[in-house]
């Protein structure tokens, strides 16, 4: 098992319309709702700018995967309400791990 925090920052294009924050608000429910829900995730801050998750897996090539699946499919969700995500991944149990 794997205890990692993601950052993430959810954007929308630089070029902001009226409907640019409701957009960003819908794409940071659905990522919460659908993916990072899975892996027990919780928000250390109030703001959310980050998220501890806990992953279980058997190898380390599978957690890579599992990460880079993860990813992928925020930034998908991300790029249906025409945001993008940035993120940055370490992991907390002591190792120096990062995606």
């Amino acid at each position: 098992m794997a205890v990692i925090i993601c950052r993430t920052s959810h954007q929308s294009p630089s070029i902001n319309g009226p409907f640019a924050a409701s957009g960003k608000t819908k794409a940071r429910a659905w990522i919460e709702d659908s993916v990072l829900r899975r892996y027990a995730m919780r928000t250390p801050d109030a703001n959310r700018s980050g998220y501890i998750l806990t992953l279980t897996y058997a190898t380390d090539a599978e957690l890579d995967a599992t990460i880079y699946d993860l990813l992928r499919e925020v930034d998908m969700i991300a790029d249906l309400r025409h945001c993008f995500t940035e993120a940055d991944v370490r992991a907390l149990e002591g190792s120096d791990r990062y995606w």
